[in-house]
C-alpha cells in the first residue's frame, strides 16, 4: 500500500456488521511471538535499517521465521492445510469486492491496492470455516516495493498454521498458497532497492494495516476505501463458507 495514503485514524473496537452476523474480531488470539498490533511498522522498519546493514535486516528476517516455525501448536478441531488454503484463496479470487473483478470498481487506478481489504476477507474466511483463531496470523513485507508500474511502502497478507509447523500464505499475487519462506524469497524479489531489503514482520491476524491498530471503524470505512467494506461484508451474508 502506498504510504501518502494512509490515514491514522483512532478509535474504539466495533462489530464491522451491526447485525452480528459478520464481525471484524478485535480480540488478539494469534499465536505469534509479538501481537504488533500497536505498533508502526512502516516507523519501526526506519529504525531497525538505521541501526542494521543489509545483512542485519536478513538477519531478523530469518530469526521471525524461526520464531514462527518453533511456536507451540495450539488445539485444533479443524483441520488446516493446504487444501483448505487453497479453496479460501479461490473463494477469495471469485469474490466481486475483493477479487480482480472488484479492481476496476473500487481501485481503478491502483492507487490504493487493497492488499489489506484482501487478506482482511481471508481472515474472515479462514474464522467461517472453523479456523481457530490462534492458527491465523498476518504478515507484512515492510520497504519500497515495485509491482509492476506502482510503488508500495509494503504488502501484506493472510497465512493459517496446519497442524504441524508449517504456515501457509494466501495471497492471490500468486497462484497457489505458499509455504512462509517461499512466499518471503518471492516478495523480496519485488524490492525497490536491491541493496534494501524488505522486513518482514508476523503479526496478530487483528491488525487491518501496517499502522497502529485493529479493525476500526473510522479507519475501515474512511471515505478513501469508498463502500468496500461495506460491500465486502453483504458478500459474507449472500454465501456460506465452503465445509473443507
Amino acid at each position: 500500500m502506498r504510504f501518502h495514503l494512509l490515514l491514522l485514524l483512532l478509535c474504539l473496537p466495533f462489530p464491522l456488521h451491526a447485525g452480528g452476523k459478520i464481525n471484524f474480531p478485535v480480540k488478539e488470539e494469534s499465536a505469534v511471538p509479538e501481537p504488533r498490533v500497536g505498533t508502526n511498522l512502516l516507523e519501526f522498519y526506519e529504525k531497525e535499517k538505521a541501526e542494521l546493514d543489509a545483512s542485519g535486516i536478513l538477519s531478523r528476517n530469518s530469526d521471525e521465521l524461526e520464531s514462527l516455525t518453533k511456536l507451540k501448536v495450539c488445539p485444533s478441531k479443524k483441520k488446516a492445510s493446504k487444501q483448505l488454503a487453497t479453496s479460501v484463496l479461490r473463494a477469495l479470487a471469485a469474490n466481486p469486492v475483493a477479487g480482480k473483478k472488484g479492481v476496476a470498481k473500487y481501485d481503478p487506478d491502483r492507487d490504493i491496492g487493497f492488499c489489506f481489504g484482501r487478506a482482511a476477507f481471508v481472515h474472515l474466511e479462514l474464522l467461517r470455516r472453523g479456523v481457530e483463531p490462534c492458527r491465523i496470523a498476518k504478515i507484512f513485507a515492510v520497504g519500497a516495493l515495485q509491482w509492476e508500474h506502482a510503488r508500495w511502502e509494503y504488502h501484506m497478507a493472510t497465512m493459517v498454521r496446519d497442524t504441524g509447523s508449517t504456515w501457509w500464505v494466501i495471497d492471490s499475487h500468486y497462484a497457489e498458497p505458499m509455504e512462509l519462506e517461499p512466499w518471503m524469497k518471492k516478495v523480496s524479489k519485488l524490492a525497490a532497492n536491491k541493496n534494501e531489503p524488505l522486513r518482514f514482520y508476523a503479526t496478530d491476524a487483528t491488525k487491518f494495516l501496517a499502522l497502529p491498530g485493529h479493525y476500526e471503524e473510522k479507519t475501515v470505512y474512511q471515505e478513501w476505501y469508498g463502500t468496500y467494506f461495506h460491500d465486502l461484508l453483504k458478500t459474507f451474508e449472500k454465501t456460506a463458507p465452503a465445509k473443507n
